[in-house]
């Protein structure tokens, strides 16, 4: 699915492109997908490039709408055993790989809930929550069984594809590039609140890092109706301190999906440091670690190379002795330590392959100064992000 939606969102891009040369563009305007698009080609090829972009998508939209009675789509949501093409089968899979990987966040049997909401209707219609929990028990990607070319549905069930692929890029402390709205119903002031948020956000979002690479664009807000009910939080207090626990959670949860969905990321990096002077020294640190294009890369490729954790260390200008430092790596396949008092270990290469080879890879780091901590995050250097960023412009 990733594929056929970069391939189109690539498509658009290109076509889209303004020609250095002042040609004059040749545009098109389609619906398709329940979507009005408009494509401007540049060239003396533009006129063929738009009926080429023309054609492919009004082809991916035969074979794949489910608002289409021939589709393969619609075809299996009508019931049975369906054989389809060899697209719509590596497609139905690669959905599924991502409903595992989201844990369910991403779910192209959510069908009968889009059909229940009016979705791409004319008569949109917000249904109460015991129409939707009678609805629910349709929706999981257990419902959909895959084998080889053949699809089949559980009765009751249907897919819908619609869905939004977003890598993140050129995100860095402070908050590199992102645009996060937040809501709430509790009651609080706006002083409280904005304390709230920017407490929140140095200990989140500012200690997130994908590329090194920062942008134009940051925001973060968060919007309050009051509606819970609550006395109006106007000092800190018992209260306060709830919802900034309750926000620093949500936010810290986003971050780190942020991270993990960083531009051609295989793995989310926690770097954690313990045992630092101050937690200022303790942030520091696991910013420049996470932010090491060599560890990075190293995490990509499962090489336990604690050298490079403690270069990263030495270079992010932070006073500490280096033979104090312990380094671990740690996953759910186990954790090996690889470093003690700044001196390497020997230890079992094969353990710390496993533990690399998980997507979720922690470094946890004793620094011997004191008691303070911090955890930042990040994820890995792969071919694939210098493939996206190689041929951005193309």
């Amino acid at each position: 699915m990733k594929r056929l939606l970069c391939l189109l969102l690539a498509l658009c891009m290109v076509l889209s492109l303004t020609a250095c040369g002042g040609e004059q563009p040749e545009s098109v305007q389609l619906f398709a997908m329940d979507t009005v698009m408009d494509l401007t080609a540049y060239g003396e090829n533009a006129a063929a490039a738009l009926t080429d972009a023309s054609r492919e998508i009004n082809r991916l939209e035969r074979l794949l709408s489910r608002t289409i009675d021939t589709s393969e789509i619609s075809q299996i949501n009508a019931g049975g055993a369906v054989t389809v093409s060899e697209e719509t089968a590596s497609l139905l899979a690669q959905a599924q790989t991502y409903t595992a990987a989201t844990d369910g966040a991403f779910d192209i049997t959510i069908a009968p809930l889009v059909s229940l909401w009016g979705i791409t209707t004319d008569s949109p219609y917000v249904p109460t929550q015991q129409e939707i929990d009678a609805l629910l028990p349709l929706v999981g990607a257990e419902h959909l069984h895959l084998s080889g070319d053949t699809a089949t549905l559980d009765d009751g069930c249907a897919i819908d594809l619609g869905g939004i692929a977003k890598g993140s890029g050129m995100i860095h402390p402070n908050m590199g590039t992102m645009l996060c709205f937040l809501t709430t119903d509790c009651a609080i002031s706006s002083e409280m609140i904005k304390s709230a948020l920017l407490e929140t956000v140095q200990a989140s979002f500012n200690r997130i890092s994908v590329d090194g690479d920062t942008s134009t664009n940051d925001t973060c807000c968060v919007l309050a109706n009051g509606l819970a009910g609550n006395p109006v939080i106007t000092e800190k207090g018992p209260d306060y301190d709830a919802f900034v626990e309750a926000l620093r959670a949500l936010c810290v949860e986003l971050a780190k999906k942020m991270a993990s969905d960083g531009e051609g990321a295989t793995h989310l990096i926690t770097c954690t440091v313990t045992g630092a002077g101050s937690e200022q020294s303790a942030e520091t640190v696991a910013k420049s670690v996470i932010g090491s294009a060599l560890t990075k890369a190293a995490i990509f490729g499962a090489d336990a190379n604690w050298g490079r954790v403690l270069c990263a260390m030495g270079y992010s200008g932070e006073d500490f002795n280096p033979d104090k430092v312990d380094v671990a790596f740690q996953s759910q396949a186990g954790s090996v330590q690889v470093c003690a008092k700044g001196r390497g270990l020997d230890f079992d290469e094969d353990l710390a392959k496993r533990v690399l080879t998980e997507h979720d890879v922690t470094i946890a780091i004793t620094m011997g100064e004191g008691d303070s901590s911090c955890t930042c995050w990040g994820c890995d250097l792969t071919y694939e992000y210098v493939k996206i960023n190689g041929d951005y412009r193309t």
